[in-house]
């Protein structure tokens, strides 16, 4: 299940929809392809109903907003922690290209891998990024009405049919994940902005 700082992602996006997982992580020295992000205090917020802004909010406060602390990690990648931090501690994310636009990130913690897909906020084109656009990639938008990709394996619910989870077991296939979902919602885009607000 996913806790955190992408809970908050995940309920604001997704409604309980499953979520495109791993066994084992994927992006393990993959190319970053010039992804970059300032790191620093982010903050993750629905910008239609908290009208909150966060240069101006004190991150200790209970509010509408999410708090992260965004660094390179030792080793590559990314940490992301939640402010204040959680008690199982900061997420790894390490990020390569989806396609031309957009990034595929793969966040553990622990024994936990989720798929997200990052977008640079609009006229943003240069690294380091101070906005970005987060969508969770959901089962749903990536089997769609075709059979899943090749290295994805779909669990369904005994009784009625209903997809429970998927997991990807290949670089390959979380990348063409990412695109299925990206086109899922080229119209009505599914994603939360993320800012950054100060070192």
């Amino acid at each position: 299940m996913v806790k955190g700082i992408l809970t908050a992602c995940a309920l604001l996006l997704l409604s309980g929809c499953a979520l495109l997982t791993a066994d084992e992580p994927l992006l393990i020295g993959a190319d970053e392809n010039g992804f970059a992000a300032r790191e620093g205090l982010w903050a993750m917020r629905d910008p239609e109903t908290c009208k909150l802004v966060p240069a101006k909010t004190d991150p200790s406060e209970k509010t509408c907003i999410a708090w992260a602390r965004i660094q390179r990690a030792e080793g590559g990648g990314w940490s992301m922690d939640a402010v204040p931090p959680e008690e199982n501690g900061p997420y790894l994310v390490r990020v390569t290209k989806a396609d031309s636009d957009n990034f595929l990130a793969e966040s553990v913690r622990g024994d936990e891998i989720v798929y997200l897909l990052l977008s640079p906020g609009k006229g943003v084109w240069n690294p380091p990024f101070r906005h970005l656009h987060v969508q969770v990639i959901a089962c749903e938008d990536v089997i769609g009405d075709d059979a899943p990709p090749a290295d994805i394996e779909v669990e369904t619910d005994a009784k009625d049919g209903s997809i429970t989870g998927c997991r990807v077991r290949s670089l390959g296939a979380a990348i063409e994940a990412a695109q299925r979902a990206l086109r899922a919602h080229a119209e009505e885009k599914r994603q939360a902005p993320i800012e950054f607000v100060r070192p």
